[in-house]
């Protein structure tokens, strides 16, 4: 499915935030961990596993946004880490002259409930 997020849809934005999330949370809580970060705007879970270790992926046109995020999962009960381990800034030149050249949009999977 093609990407509902700030990449396809709002060229005007200065910036496109993406970033990569490292979690790791008590596996009596995973599943409310999960559960929680679904529904979140511009947020993937990439990876998982059974011990709880979880790797999202997030877009958004503010950084400020995934410090928020960072914050709210380590305040989320059971969890005992989450790291940021990649950001990338693109420019709104950068995706409107990867659209010139065809380039595809971001591909990420909307959750689902």
């Amino acid at each position: 499915m093609k990407s509902t997020l700030i990449a396809a849809q709002q060229i005007e934005a200065k910036q496109l935030h993406i970033a990569s999330i490292v979690v790791h949370v008590r596996p009596d809580h995973f599943i409310d961990l999960k559960q929680w970060l679904l529904p979140q705007k511009g947020v993937e879970i990439h990876a998982e596993n059974a011990q709880g270790k979880l790797v999202l992926v997030t877009e958004t046109e503010q950084e400020q946004a995934i410090l928020d995020l960072i914050d709210q999962i380590a305040v989320h009960p059971g969890t005992l880490n989450a790291a940021l381990v990649y950001h990338e800034i693109i420019s709104a030149q950068d995706i409107a002259a990867d659209e010139k050249l065809g380039l595809p949009a971001v591909d990420i999977k909307e959750p689902t409930t």
